[in-house]
């Protein structure tokens, strides 16, 4: 009997025979009195042009990151966020989240110790109920948003906050002298902002302070020379775009503890620092 002709022979030889048998049913017939199976080029052609739009999806496609939000606004990730009282610690940092502080929802969060909010598009003031409805917060992150306005003196109750950072806002007026409290602060940021106005002589009250970065303000007057007593402590002390700065700032970096750095700019013609570092403000880590 004469074999069908015209069909591509799928032993086990060939590419397409050992594709087909090992991956894939396909359709098949048998010819004639040898048995032979026969397949179709046709299909063959189908299963290759299937495996490449696989991968071309596989590859093309974007995949969601893990942990994307799909909120806009503060107060649609809060409401998500299932029994806020015993919730103590929120990270929202770069989410492109934007809006202002919802106080009565963050408010729910009773036993919340660590805020994260940097680097969003939050703007506003800062409210002045966090010192109250939150007050086991042990660090709080504020930085590079928008927000404006004065920063609030009740922040000054929050014992137990040992990481303040305000840095990159709008934030003005001076700086109040009730962060002086805060006894147990370790890093303190308020650079990049609008800040005006003497340092608080309070500061000296923050025995356990590290870092203290007040660079790019429009600060003015004196370093007080009490804040030699903060270099215990004081490893990093940032001051420069304060042109308005004046004094002698050596005891700083030259007293009790002669391994702390201080920054200046070269533009603060007023102030004098023999053991200061003049930054390059091009590739200052303003955090």
């Amino acid at each position: 009997q004469q074999d069908v002709t015209n069909e591509t022979d799928c032993t086990e030889t060939t590419t397409a025979g050992r594709f087909t048998r090992s991956f894939l049913s396909y359709y098949s017939k048998t010819s004639g009195n040898n048995n032979r199976t026969t397949c179709h080029p046709w299909l063959w052609y189908a299963l290759v042009l299937a495996a490449i739009v696989i991968v071309i999806l596989v590859l093309v496609i974007p995949k969601p990151h893990a942990s994307a939000l799909t909120f806009t606004t503060l107060e649609q990730a809060l409401a998500a966020v299932v029994n806020p009282a015993n919730v103590t610690t929120l990270d929202f940092t770069a989410q492109n989240i934007n809006g202002t502080i919802p106080t009565m929802a963050l408010c729910k969060f009773t036993q919340l110790k660590v805020l994260k909010l940097g680097d969003n598009y939050i703007r506003g003031t800062i409210p002045t109920e966090l010192s109250t409805c939150l007050p086991n917060l042990n660090e709080l992150f504020l930085g590079q948003n928008y927000f404006i306005g004065t920063v609030p003196t009740m922040l000054g109750l929050l014992s137990n906050l040992t990481t303040l950072r305000l840095n990159g806002n709008y934030l003005s007026g001076t700086i109040p002298s009730e962060l002086g409290n805060l006894s147990q602060l370790q890093y303190l940021s308020l650079s990049d902002n609008w800040f005006t106005g003497n340092l608080p002589s309070t500061f000296t009250a923050l025995t356990k302070l590290q870092v203290l970065r007040l660079s790019d303000n429009s600060l003015s007057g004196t370093i007080p020379t009490s804040f030699e007593q903060m270099t215990l402590t004081l490893q990093t002390v940032s001051l420069h775009g304060n042109d308005l700065l004046v004094g002698n700032t050596s005891f700083l970096c030259s007293g009790i503890r002669s391994n702390t750095i201080v920054d200046v700019s070269s533009t603060m013609h007023n102030l004098q620092c023999d053991c200061c570092t003049i930054l390059d403000v091009n590739t200052f880590n303003y955090y």
